[in-house]
């Protein structure tokens, strides 16, 4: 069964807040990725001071493509034309761009994925240039609680190339103005961010947004 990890933020900022989450970017492994991997905002919720945020994660994880509405780079939104769910160690899904866009072919393979990871083959009817003047994207997605799931982590594949996709288990909070579905760059990020290991045996957390702006994990 996949375990949810819940996030309970209080926000003693003295301020209103919008909290977003995001994943740390997945390790990518056996082919060139073209550019970079983009973490995207999965979780937000505006918060007024003196109240509690509630974000949540599902350690279902699945395989997304899709594109972006401009070049990949800082809040740029990802939209996706499928996902579908993967078992870690075991998935194997097969991506080919079908009417201009990038889709899965077939239903999920049993088998293929590295322990800790799942496979995604990409197909041979698109070219790198291609790839890169339409933004096709192929990543990771992560679900909420809630029944919300979307993209988490995104890049542009090349053509004839099996990535293994290992998910990290670190998350990280901040706040700001992205959208979610947005790439987002930490590097850029203006505000006070935190880590949120995620370990076995520990699926509740409870972080204070304190008035000098810091977060600070407290015990649950």
């Amino acid at each position: 069964m996949p375990t949810c990890y819940t996030i309970q933020i209080q926000n003693q900022s003295g301020n209103q807040q919008r909290y977003l989450m995001f994943s740390q970017p997945p390790s990518v492994t056996g082919g060139r990725v073209q550019g970079q991997v983009w973490p995207t905002v999965f979780a937000d919720q505006s918060t007024p001071p003196g109240a509690q945020a509630i974000l949540s994660v599902s350690s279902l994880y699945y395989g997304v493509v899709g594109r972006s509405q401009g070049v990949p780079g800082s809040d740029v939104m990802v939209y996706l034309s499928q996902k579908l769910p993967v078992i870690l160690g075991q998935t194997t899904l097969v991506s080919k761009i079908m009417d201009g866009k990038p889709s899965f072919d077939g239903p999920p393979q049993p088998n293929g994925g590295s322990q800790g990871a799942f496979q995604v083959r990409t197909g041979n009817n698109f070219t790198v240039e291609k790839a890169r003047q339409s933004n096709y994207l192929v990543g990771l997605g992560m679900s909420e609680e809630n029944g919300y799931s979307g993209p988490a982590a995104v890049f542009i594949p090349e053509p004839n190339t099996s990535y293994q996709i290992q998910p990290s288990n670190t998350l990280v909070l901040t706040t700001g103005s992205q959208a979610k579905g947005s790439m987002i760059d930490s590097s850029r990020l203006g505000g006070s961010k935190i880590s949120i290991n995620l370990t076995p045996g520990k699926s509740n957390f409870v972080i204070v947004h304190d008035s000098d702006g810091s977060f600070n994990v407290q015990d649950s």
